[in-house]
């Protein structure tokens, strides 16, 4: 039988790289290039950003598709998956988004894994809110997960747990303190919800994504991945 993990989540300043991160991009110092057409046929990075217990904008699934045939596969990457983030404090995927928005993560992820990803697509709160309108998604968990964020407790029950889109980031706080093999199972289920919501996004979910893709080039790749399978990842 599986042992409950409870997670207390203490309401904690934000690191002061990550403010700092933060307000770049905010303020647009950090550029934004737009992708060339060729940029559709991929790899493509796309990145479930939600806030963290702070407020801050925080990658939380991080997922690259690649071309197959016709089709797309799926890899999971751990947003802690250690990266340079040149001129910064910062050292994990989730800051590179933080200190460059999405083409930071698209090149720390050509550098240091070396996938030559091509674009890169940004589902922020809103759009995930959006694209998932309500509908919970299903993870499936070997422990169950309690976490209190400072206001509220969270749990879900070993088994399959049905999850609504805005306890995701509840979800994924608490999976981060199971074992590797059990945090990534269940960034796999979120990214597959995830994947589900994109290859239905209709015209007006689809504006509310962040992407160097221009507005054809991301219409025709949302309606190329409904074949899209998974496969091995971190």
């Amino acid at each position: 039988m599986s042992m409950l993990k409870s997670i207390i989540i203490g309401a904690v300043a934000a690191l002061v790289v990550v403010a700092v991160a933060v307000a770049l991009i905010v303020a647009k110092v950090v550029p934004v290039e737009s992708a060339s057409s060729s940029a559709v046929d991929g790899p493509v990075v796309v990145a479930l950003v939600l806030p963290d217990n702070s407020g801050i904008a925080t990658v939380r699934i991080v997922d690259i598709y690649t071309r197959s045939g016709a089709g797309w596969t799926i890899r999971s990457v751990s947003p802690s998956m250690p990266v340079v983030v040149s001129g910064t404090g910062g050292s994990t995927l989730a800051d590179a988004y933080s200190f460059g928005g999405g083409a930071g993560l698209m090149s720390a992820l050509r550098r240091e894994s070396g996938s030559n990803v091509t674009a890169w697509v940004i589902v922020g709160e809103q759009a995930w809110n959006g694209l998932r309108a309500g509908a919970p998604f299903d993870v499936m968990l070997n422990s169950g997960i309690e976490v209190f964020d400072g206001a509220q407790l969270y749990s879900f029950s070993t088994g399959t747990s049905s999850v609504s889109p805005t306890e995701t980031p509840q979800l994924l706080d608490g999976a981060a303190y199971l074992s590797a093999a059990e945090d990534r199972a269940v960034r796999v289920d979120v990214g597959n919800a995830l994947g589900s919501s994109l290859a239905s996004a209709t015209a007006g979910e689809a504006m509310l994504l962040e992407s160097n893709l221009n507005s054809s080039s991301l219409h025709q790749w949302l309606s190329s991945v409904h074949s899209a399978r998974r496969t091995s990842g971190k």
